[in-house]
């Protein structure tokens, strides 16, 4: 992985880990130092939680669009478990609720 992808996921990490601090909940990056070896922590703790973050540039447009004036995305892949996608802030929101 280059300097830059690096330095886009550490900077999306952080700030996930302030929206997740903002809205009152503990949260911190597991594994600032991230190696070329596999490891199964996750990006981010918080309060038990195990969040991965992942960021592309236009890898995920469609996600987006399908999810517009939706409360939430469901999806599923032949064989795997449904997902749900929703805006974080939302989550949150639901959360303090």
């Amino acid at each position: 992985m280059g300097k830059k992808s690096r330095d886009k996921g550490a900077r999306l990490e952080r700030e996930v880990v302030a929206l997740l601090k903002n809205s009152g909940r503990k949260a911190r990056r597991t594994a600032p130092l991230q190696t070329y070896e596999p490891n199964n922590e996750p990006d981010i703790d918080s309060d038990g939680l195990r969040i991965e973050v992942k960021g592309r540039r236009n890898g995920f447009i469609q996600i987006y669009e399908w999810l517009e004036g939706n409360d939430w995305l469901v999806l599923k892949a032949n064989g795997k478990p449904f997902l749900v996608v929703k805006k974080l802030e939302d989550e949150l929101e639901s959360l303090l609720r």
